[in-house]
């Protein structure tokens, strides 16, 4: 019986972060017809937003937890912040980049000229150190 409350104990302390990717591809002037978020049992979140259709690509808020036990929220503010650093820096030729958010938070997005899409990951800086990213 201890052994099985040991090992709970230790299972209910580990906090859970979330790796968030949103990708939009071939929206319309209004938005997209196809918005769809899945998330993972791990935390982790997917949302697709595809076709030209009358509905916005927005992320149902998600919580981050951080390796300090603090937590940012993924809402549709911060996605919105999120998306007016990534147009800025989305040119002619530069099509990809990373910035680190706030101390907290490591972004990388993606653009694909010929196919209008965009891909972003959000995650805590620890992941994205051990997935190798530099910065």
């Amino acid at each position: 019986m201890k052994k099985v409350l040991f090992i709970f104990c230790l299972i209910g302390t580990i906090s859970m972060s979330a790796k968030v990717t949103y990708v939009r591809t071939r929206g319309g002037l209004f938005g997209y017809k196809y918005v769809n978020q899945t998330t993972f049992n791990n935390g982790d979140s997917n949302v697709n937003c595809s076709n030209p259709g009358w509905t916005w690509c927005r992320i149902t808020p998600v919580n981050i937890t951080l390796p300090d036990g603090g937590t940012v929220v993924l809402n549709e503010n911060l996605q919105s912040v999120f998306d007016e650093i990534i147009t800025k820096n989305i040119t002619e030729t530069t099509h990809s980049g990373k910035f680190i958010y706030d101390n907290k938070l490591f972004v990388r997005y993606s653009y694909n000229v010929n196919e209008d899409s965009l891909v972003v990951n959000i995650m805590t800086l620890e992941e994205a150190k051990a997935e190798g990213n530099n910065f």
